[in-house]
């Protein structure tokens, strides 16, 4: 897997599929990393990615991330809002 869709993947979370009460609509479920994780550029950095041979190491070891400011793109999937996470 590509490390910017690991990183994506912690960061935005991906799908776990839908919570279904009786009588209720389904609500879909999100797995991803917890806000005080994701939420400065120190924690992004020490994200572990998984290397081809299976190996977890450091995103600051493979990529320079930073922070910019851009207008988002917000997209869906189905009817889920989605924010598309750019990556240089």
């Amino acid at each position: 897997m590509a490390k910017n869709t690991q990183v994506a993947q912690q960061v935005n979370g991906v799908s776990g599929g839908t919570l279904r009460v009786t009588g209720e609509n389904a609500i879909p479920v999100w797995i991803r990393l917890q806000e005080k994780q994701r939420n400065s550029l120190d924690n992004i950095l020490a994200l572990t990615i998984k290397a081809g041979d299976g190996s977890e190491v450091p995103l600051i070891s493979l990529a320079s991330p930073h922070f910019i400011d851009a207008a988002t793109a917000e997209t869906h999937q189905g009817l889920i809002p989605n924010i598309d996470v750019l990556m240089a």
